[in-house]
């Protein structure tokens, strides 16, 4: 008996130790980020501090069976997200009529508005220019944070099954399509989608209590913690987690950085789904009547002349991002795809301040961008 408790407290010793070193490393990363996050240069700027409160207070993100999700419902000051999800656009005509056009603008959160007030986001902006003179075009934002083109193109099939149908459609693509397509070495169709598999879990095991509200004598509710519950048990979590490794069964995914040697796959990836989604686009069209236009975004990966706060906001693996933007959009011009415009180079010789990130750009920035947008809608649309 006496060498049974000698094991046990050999093995509780053992994982109070584990346990100091768990806490230790959990410390270091969480001070690490909270540094990094204080990088950010727009955020200790007294010009955007009313988006660091909203953005303190955390946008919702909520469950669709389509998309992956929508932002839920916001209302603050500066920002109005509806209980659809949908972005308020300012700018649009008060009494629309008969000649009212509709435009649809899709994107990731650089259509959404990260940064931006509801009268700075992009579609607020396109909205202002066009109605200048004249009040006859409503644009909506279907802009969603982290989307890209798969579920924009999802979005508007479902838009146009429930009898939405636009005059315009504006597609604002490239950096989620860039980042989703490497965050994990598998495809991936959306943002984090091994983690919103795995919280999903079993969808079919619906009769039956996971967790929440089981009796503590339940056997399903062990069952089903215990791959959560093993985590926190470090004499059992770190030697598995060391086998794992040596042994090769680590999930990539986790742990995927991709290396130079993995650009032209990727890119060729990108770019095939990117023509796949664009063909899809041009098909709806035709059979609903209306006119689209396909803008690759620029990004802080294009542009020459950094100033000292973007290259304090460049990202890791910076190197290989640019040399896969560059490739993916080479193979893309070289498809000659129908009514895509490339405005990834407008900023290339700018050399002020425009990116808050890699993606993200200021006034200015979305200012130039919207420019380049009417243009092409004046100069080929006829608006």
């Amino acid at each position: 008996m006496r060498k049974i408790y000698k094991l046990a407290g050999a093995l509780l010793i053992i994982e109070f130790f584990f346990q100091f070193i768990s806490f230790t490393r959990y410390m270091y990363f969480y001070y690490k980020e909270r540094t990094e996050e204080t990088e950010q240069w727009w955020e200790t700027d007294e010009r955007y501090e009313w988006f660091t409160k909203v953005n303190s207070d955390g946008f919702e993100a909520i469950y669709h069976p389509f998309l992956g999700w929508t932002t839920g419902p916001v209302d603050s000051p500066s920002v109005h997200v509806g209980e659809d999800g949908i972005r308020r656009t300012t700018g649009n005509p008060q009494n629309e009529t008969a000649q009212t056009k509709k435009i649809f603008v899709f994107g990731g959160s650089t259509i959404w508005g990260h940064v931006a007030a509801d009268n700075e986001t992009i579609p607020s902006l396109i909205a202002q220019e066009l109605n200048v003179n004249v009040p006859r075009y409503h644009i909506t934002n279907f802009g969603q944070p982290g989307y890209y083109s798969n579920q924009e193109v999802i979005n508007l099939l479902l838009l146009l099954k429930d009898g939405k149908i636009p005059d315009y459609v504006v597609f604002y693509d490239g950096c989620n399509d860039l980042y989703v397509s490497t965050k994990q070495e598998n495809p991936s169709i959306v943002y984090n989608e091994f983690l919103i598999k795995d919280k999903l879990q079993n969808i079919w095991d619906l009769s039956h209590p996971r967790t929440y509200g089981n009796s503590l004598l339940n056997p399903l509710l062990w069952v089903n913690a215990w791959p959560d519950i093993s985590k926190y048990i470090k004499i059992y979590h770190y030697p598995r987690m060391i086998y794992r490794k040596l042994t090769g069964t680590l999930e990539k995914e986790e742990k995927y950085r991709f290396k130079e040697e993995d650009i032209d796959r990727l890119a060729n990836n990108i770019a095939r789904n990117y023509l796949r989604n664009a063909a899809m686009i041009n098909a709806l069209s035709r059979a609903y009547g209306f006119k689209y236009l396909l803008i690759w975004q620029p990004q802080l990966l294009n542009k020459e002349m950094k100033t000292e706060e973007e290259l304090g906001v460049a990202g890791s693996n910076f190197k290989n991002y640019t040399k896969l933007y560059q490739e993916t959009t080479e193979r893309l011009h070289e498809s000659n795809i129908k009514n895509f415009y490339d405005v990834s180079d407008i900023f290339r010789e700018h050399k002020e301040t425009i990116f808050f990130d890699n993606c993200h750009i200021n006034n200015e920035g979305k200012m130039a961008v919207t420019n380049n947008i009417v243009d092409i809608l004046r100069r080929n649309y006829g608006l």
